[in-house]
């Protein structure tokens, strides 16, 4: 299921962001997806779209500590993780509340949310491009102890994470999300609301993970893989060419057992058609 919220947010004074990045002996790193958000006021837009429900909370990348402050005077039992050594070290001075306990230094991809958290967490952060796939993944690897997520991610990026399958936007991320969790567009923000100005504007994604996925079909994501592998073919080439059939197996005469036509692409299939595609190839499958 998808919503969107809409909303277009424009460029904003240039504040002390400069002088914070200084202190902190932190150089914004291109590679890293570095672009720190200015605007105060967006970050309570932010907290209010996210709607995360009361307990604990961990924010990815606090940076400056913009969203910080906001999700810990809303009263928030919150932690974060800082990947970005200047940046953590300054946090305990200025938000008192971050106690050494509540601030991981650490890729957010490394760590270990059952080893951490005795209960269930929301998760919520402005993300950068570089890790934006990986994190949508942890996100559903951990959906056991994760409830909420909200990201402030790349506008395109954001756009197919929302999507549905047999929508333009929709791909394997977009499957995935579908499958584990439920996804609410947001706000639109202009890349100079940032420093460094980003080149790209950003959007907001609310997921609100299912208890069970949709399906459990074994294979299902391979399938689908397999069919967005050639984007621009056929969805009988598209199959064909991806290795992922049977030597000798007819793909024209499976696809029409699926009541697919072959003729469609990979982008025009539901997500239910995905489904009934995976039930009927299953016996044609090469061993994973």
């Amino acid at each position: 299921m998808m919503h969107s919220l809409g909303g277009q947010y424009g460029s904003s004074p240039v504040d002390d962001t400069k002088k914070q990045l200084r202190d902190a002996a932190v150089r914004p790193h291109k590679s890293r997806g570095q672009n720190f958000l200015q605007d105060s006021s967006f970050a309570e837009d932010v907290v209010d779209f996210a709607s995360l429900p009361t307990g604990k909370v961990l924010e990815i990348g606090p940076g400056l500590g913009a969203l910080t402050g906001v999700l810990l005077r809303r009263g928030y039992d919150l932690s974060v993780v800082e990947v970005e050594e200047g940046l953590a070290r300054k946090l305990p001075s200025k938000f008192p509340q971050l106690t050494p306990e509540r601030i991981f230094r650490s890729d957010v991809r490394e760590l270990k949310l059952d080893e951490l958290f005795q209960e269930k967490i929301a998760v919520v952060g402005n993300v950068p491009y570089s890790i934006s796939t990986d994190l949508i993944f942890w996100v559903i690897e951990n959906r056991r102890f994760i409830t909420h997520a909200c990201f402030l991610m790349q506008r395109e990026f954001a756009e197919r994470i929302g999507a549905n399958l047999g929508e333009r936007d929709g791909g394997i991320i977009t499957a995935a999300r579908m499958n584990y969790a439920d996804a609410t567009l947001g706000p639109v923000i202009a890349g100079d609301q940032f420093y460094p100005p980003a080149k790209v504007e950003s959007r907001l994604v609310r997921l609100v993970l299912r208890e069970n996925p949709r399906t459990e079909i074994p294979r299902f994501t391979e399938v689908v893989k397999a069919a967005f592998s050639h984007r621009r073919k056929t969805i009988l080439n598209s199959l064909r060419d991806s290795g992922i059939l049977q030597e000798g197996s007819e793909c024209r005469a499976w696809l029409e057992r699926a009541a697919i036509s072959p003729e469609r692409r990979a982008e025009t299939l539901s997500f239910e058609e995905f489904v009934r595609l995976t039930e009927t190839l299953t016996p044609v499958l090469k061993e994973s």
